[in-house]
């Protein structure tokens, strides 16, 4: 499922960075949505179940929470509003991708 939601953000990250009209980036946006959503759902089982039972709260919190809410969007804003859209959206899809070629290699 990890696999499977990395690979589509991947490919909806591409999709939004090169649409070319509205309704493109308006079906990526909502690809990006459905993967990131199969992606929390993977994360926070994993996280629940890789800790012991007094520190899956925390362990949850972290997922849901951590870097994203900090650092990520926020810097995610500035590189938008420096470079563009789809500047930002081609940065996504090569850590995504990278991502998931990780993700892909540590299960051979």
């Amino acid at each position: 499922m990890v696999n499977m939601s990395l690979t589509g953000f991947s490919a909806m990250n591409l999709l939004a960075g090169l649409s070319t009209n509205y309704w493109i980036l308006m079906l990526a946006r909502i690809g990006l949505a459905l993967m990131a959503g199969l992606f929390m759902l993977a994360a926070v089982t994993f996280a629940s179940v890789l800790v012991g039972l007094a520190w899956q709260g925390r362990a949850v919190a972290l997922v849901t929470g951590g870097v994203t809410t900090a650092i990520a969007a926020p810097l995610g804003t500035w590189i938008g509003t420096q470079a563009g859209w789809r500047v930002l959206l081609s940065l996504k899809n090569a850590s995504s991708s990278q991502l998931t070629l990780i993700q892909i290699m540590n299960q051979t």
